[in-house]
């Protein structure tokens, strides 16, 4: 489904949160500063995870999540992250002064690999993968083990440049079978999945799974009022593009539009778009 980024609607002091922070630090934590749309998105629906306690992320940037967990999740939590640039940990503990000693510069599969680390101290660990098939690769090897040890631990995975909902890559493949095979494990959206034992988180899950298989379904029934449209892409980001719309006749202008793929929208298999050259031959929106 794909969306304008004005179709959205989030609390406007959450808006303000967001916006405080410059361009270089969002670029620091792989965003756009005109993301914000979608960083609400994505920070809202991992906001539905989060329990009471001790709250770990690996991979945390400069602290922003963390800090607007702490602020709206409406659970008290104590943020804790882990980054392997000084520079970015600095940084994420001014953004949570009350709890920068929680903060520390280190590479997260270091620590995956710890024996000494308390894991159960933790509510809710979420983890930033990228990096394809070798980053998939190296978190199966240290997390699957980690998942069997601490069967009472809740994970949750956020993958940057994979749709999981759709996933055939067998290193994604792969991952989801060897730790069904130990744990419950429920995919909650595009990018998001949780390994645990605690039956509530797969509920919140399953629903955001089928509220976004729900939507592209009646996106699928209601093709017939849809309009197409033809353009090429002048910017790509990770989850939206800009598009100039080519002029359907004489008498058209062309016009720039700004097409969202999130949580819950997404391109459909009947769309065409070319990423090496960067034109989206026809494409269906609402």
């Amino acid at each position: 489904m794909v969306k304008s980024l004005s179709d959205y609607s989030f609390p406007e002091n959450q808006r303000i949160f967001i916006k405080q922070f410059s361009k270089t630090e969002w670029l620091l934590n792989g965003w756009s500063n005109k993301d914000t749309d979608l960083i609400l998105n994505v920070y809202s629906t991992i906001a539905l995870f989060v329990k009471n306690g001790n709250y770990l992320e690996l991979g945390c940037g400069t602290g922003i999540l963390c800090r607007f967990l702490y602020l709206f999740s409406n659970k008290r939590i104590k943020p804790y992250g882990i980054d392997n640039a000084a520079n970015v940990i600095a940084l994420a503990k001014r953004n949570n002064p009350a709890f920068a000693d929680n903060f520390k510069t280190e590479n997260y599969f270091h620590l995956l690999k710890s024996n000494d680390f308390n894991w159960n101290e933790f509510s809710l660990v979420t983890i930033f993968i990228t990096n394809g098939e070798a980053g998939w690769e190296r978190l199966r090897e240290m997390l699957i083990p980690l998942i069997r040890a601490h069967k009472n631990v809740n994970f949750l995975i956020y993958a940057y440049d994979e749709d999981l909902l759709f996933a055939k890559e067998k290193y994604i493949t792969n991952f989801i079978s060897e730790a069904t095979s130990i744990s419950k494990i429920s995919i909650a959206s595009h990018s998001i999945l949780v390994i645990s034992e605690n039956l509530a988180i797969h509920k919140i899950a399953n629903n955001l799974r089928n509220h976004i298989l729900a939507a592209s379904t009646k996106m699928v029934d209601n093709n017939h009022h849809r309009k197409i449209i033809e353009g090429v892409i002048t910017k790509k980001y990770r989850r939206y593009f800009d598009l100039k719309m080519k002029a359907q006749n004489k008498t058209d202008k062309t016009r720039d539009l700004t097409i969202l793929l999130d949580g819950t929208c997404m391109l459909t298999k009947t769309c065409f778009f070319n990423k090496k050259t960067g034109i989206l031959k026809r494409q269906s929106i609402k």
